[in-house]
């Protein structure tokens, strides 16, 4: 499964527009009861994924299986019509941040236009981690969990799927 966000959630206000799942077609036909969770996957997290969909405060659950920021580029391996591995291959994404103009612009979006606890914290890690990869992931990752926080419900929460290269600053 690619990196991704799944949503759990109850009553219509948290159902998005574009129903990747299928709900939209079994709702015409079977409405589901308003505690039925669903599964709702988001590809990209931020944005226009979530502002344009789901309304504030309408998350019960939140499951973020971000990129690790590992330095790895994962490759899908294919097989031959034998079974037998072949060694065909191709890219299926890279988990390696560099700081550049794409990650600065990132940074300086959050810190001009970003809530101002995200901005300051971002800005506090950048003083201390410089101009590195470790700050270009952080600049990505920032804008999406302040926008799954802001969908959140006050009694939600938020299950980050991460490994420890990262762990303790995202957790911040």
């Amino acid at each position: 499964m690619p990196p991704g966000l799944l949503a759990y959630c109850r009553g219509e206000a948290a159902t998005p527009y574009d129903d990747p799942t299928g709900w939209d077609e079994i709702r015409k036909n079977q409405p589901p009861p308003d505690d039925l969770w669903r599964w709702v996957p988001i590809d990209k997290p931020a944005d226009a994924d979530l502002r344009e969909h789901f309304a504030g405060d309408s998350i019960d659950l939140i499951y973020l299986d971000p990129p690790f920021n590992s330095n790895v580029n994962y490759n899908a391996f294919f097989q031959e019509q034998t079974g037998e591995p072949s060694s065909a291959q191709i890219t299926a994404f890279e988990d390696t941040w560099h700081w550049g103009l794409e990650s600065e612009a990132a940074y300086r979006a959050i810190v001009t236009d970003g809530p101002q606890k995200l901005a300051d914290l971002l800005q506090a890690m950048h003083a201390f981690l410089g101009q590195s990869d470790m700050i270009a992931y952080l600049s990505m990752m920032a804008p999406r969990i302040a926008e799954l926080h802001r969908v959140l419900k006050p009694t939600g929460s938020i299950y980050l799927h991460c490994d420890p290269t990262a762990s303790h600053y995202l957790s911040c």
